[in-house]
């Protein structure tokens, strides 16, 4: 997953190592399986919840693009849970990079992210694809928000967001994907 999870200070908080982030929960066993992770004001919390994706016989492949390894490696996690195959990318360039040699089949974007920003990476997959497109950003104007759906993003969350909302927000995409190719 590429941090490791220790519980600390008696079940009542856990530190995913290797990120220098805290989290915080309420009896949950961190040490088992990312259940549910919250983003609120730059620190990530786990919740307990009863969630848990199905493993998919034929995954299908994510990527991700934030510059903050933290919220990338909890994103991460918590979508591998849900059975998907993930790929994560500290830049955009890097994730269009990736993507004209094995394309996905849903992107995850930060907007602010260094290089080009999730704006212009969007652009620039709308120009050759038609992949599903999620924003995910701490900026939460409405002009922001337009701006991100009118250059081709199926979507736009802000931060701080409910990882289980996400995960909800991709399955429905690929539900009318699948339905709209009329898949059984």
């Amino acid at each position: 997953m590429g941090c490791e999870v220790t519980v600390r200070g008696g079940g009542t908080g856990c530190d995913i190592m290797g990120c220098g982030v805290t989290v915080w929960g309420n009896g949950i066993e961190c040490g088992v399986t990312l259940l549910d992770i919250g983003l609120y004001h730059g620190v990530l919390c786990i919740m307990q919840s009863t969630y848990k994706g199905e493993k998919m016989e034929n995954p299908k492949k994510i990527y991700i693009a934030d510059d903050e390894d933290s919220i990338r490696s909890a994103i991460k996690a918590f979508l591998e849970n849900a059975g998907f195959e993930v790929h994560d990318f500290a830049t955009g360039d890097l994730l269009l990079e990736v993507f004209g040699k094995s394309p996905a089949d849903l992107v995850v974007l930060d907007v602010m992210m260094p290089g080009s920003n999730g704006f212009t990476v969007c652009k620039a997959l709308r120009a050759v694809s038609t992949v599903p497109i999620i924003m995910l950003t701490a900026r939460d104007s409405d002009l922001d928000y337009a701006t991100g759906l009118d250059i081709g993003s199926d979507d736009y969350l802000i931060k701080p967001f409910s990882p289980i909302a996400l995960v909800k927000r991709i399955e429905a995409i690929f539900r009318r994907i699948s339905f709209e190719r009329g898949d059984k």
